[in-house]
């Protein structure tokens, strides 16, 4: 009989876990969109000034490091700064937010599809409708703010893939292919 955690059932759990990520990401955006600003355009600061300065010019590295530093300091603390005015938070929050619960309905989309392409049914079927509750608790779960930084997508797509390997092993399904035995193998050779 074949185990619950199969090489198939590790990938989705696997980008379920990804995309739990990107949504926990995404909704701490007060956390992690001035750092995230501040990185890149600390990066941009540091390449455009590789790209003015003359290759001649004594310590450009050092130059243009210095400068992306003190860039991406600089938005990364005014960033933080303008967040705690109290409308940049509303702001950063509100659209992390969005972009979280976009984040969750993508996930859902993408493993519905999924699902469907590997046999699992949410109508019909002897536990259907646990996977049906499973799958909207977990939707739902990850569209309310500040509880959406729990994992609720990869603890849905577990719950899913457990209530239809209950079904599987119920109807007798899991048992591996037995190889053929050396005499049946001897017989097919003979008779090809």
């Amino acid at each position: 009989m074949m185990g619950f955690f199969t090489p198939g059932r590790m990938m989705k759990f696997g980008v379920a876990l990804l995309f739990d990520l990107l949504k926990f990401i995404f909704s701490l955006a007060f956390l992690f969109a001035p750092l995230i600003a501040g990185v890149a355009l600390g990066a941009i600061a540091q390449s455009k000034c590789s790209g003015i300065l003359p290759d001649w010019t004594p310590g450009k590295g050092w130059v243009c490091t210095a400068t992306g530093a003190v860039v991406g300091t600089a938005v990364t603390t005014g960033g933080y700064v303008l967040e705690a005015t109290g409308i940049g938070f509303i702001a950063v929050e509100g659209a992390g937010e969005v972009l979280a619960d976009a984040t969750d309905f993508m996930a859902w989309l993408v493993f519905l599809l999924w699902f469907a392409m590997t046999g699992v049914k949410f109508f019909g079927g002897q536990r259907a409708s646990g996977r049906f509750i499973a799958m909207m608790a977990s939707s739902v779960g990850g569209a309310i703010p500040f509880i959406n930084v729990a994992p609720t997508i990869t603890i849905g797509v577990i719950a899913v893939e457990y209530q239809h390997w209950l079904e599987l092993k119920a109807a007798g399904e899991l048992a591996r292919p037995q190889a053929p035995t050396r005499a049946a193998r001897i017989a097919a050779q003979q008779a090809a």
